[in-house]
């Protein structure tokens, strides 16, 4: 009776059967599958088998992870309520928001507000709060792309102008040097936008200094 049941763990492995299927096919422990059949040579018919279980146990891997990601993500929109709900912030919430940004990217060494970043949508979500924020005279506002060699400069330049609503004549370019780095999808520059009103400074700076005391 034991040598029946080695003999068909000998079959089934050379046609394809993993250790695990064969042990919950002949009711054994999976480590005795695998010292009775290591040594089978699997058949061709069998190594295609095998090829079809590992894709079939990677695309079950992968929906499990999506869903699990899924489930995730679901949980965590429906728990948190920051910013849920859209609503219209006041003219002293937008202030707070643009602080707080301008605390983490925007120099502090000059009286004039200098914002410096390469993600275009960060760009567009500062410039949004400090036109909400307070009266600014387009005309003052400016900006200096970082571009590298391989930019197509006029096309960079319509982009961010695009993206900044400042007229392409007040972007000007810096060229940087070439690094020796390869050359990055993408990237569409680094851009500095300028504003020199002192006052709007000396506020937002106010701002993060009360922010900082803030007790918590």
């Amino acid at each position: 009776m034991l040598k029946k049941i080695q003999e068909k763990a000998k079959d089934l492995r050379r046609l394809g059967y993993s250790y695990r299927e064969i042990s919950e096919r002949l009711e054994m422990a999976k480590s005795t599958a695998r010292l009775w059949t290591h040594n089978e040579v699997v058949s061709e018919v069998g190594r295609k088998r095998m090829n079809n279980l590992i894709i079939c146990s990677q695309i079950k891997a992968r929906h499990i992870l999506l869903e699990k990601q899924t489930k995730y993500q679901r949980e965590l929109v429906e728990q948190c309520s920051v910013l849920r709900e859209q609503v219209r912030y006041s003219q002293d919430n937008l202030k707070l928001f643009l602080a707080l940004l301008y605390w983490a990217e925007g120099a502090k060494t000059e009286r004039r507000l200098g914002f410096i970043n390469s993600d275009p949508e960060m760009i567009k979500i500062y410039l949004k709060l400090l036109r909400s924020s307070f009266k600014v005279k387009e005309e003052k506002m400016s900006a200096l792309l970082h571009l590298h060699e391989y930019h197509d400069r006029l096309e960079m330049t319509k982009f961010w102008s695009e993206v900044t609503g400042i007229d392409k004549n007040r972007i000007s370019i810096y060229n940087k040097k070439n690094s020796g780095l390869r050359k990055k999808e993408d990237y569409k520059g680094c851009i500095a936008i300028r504003y020199g009103d002192y006052r709007i400074f000396d506020e937002v700076m106010l701002i993060i200094k009360r922010f900082q005391g803030l007790k918590i």
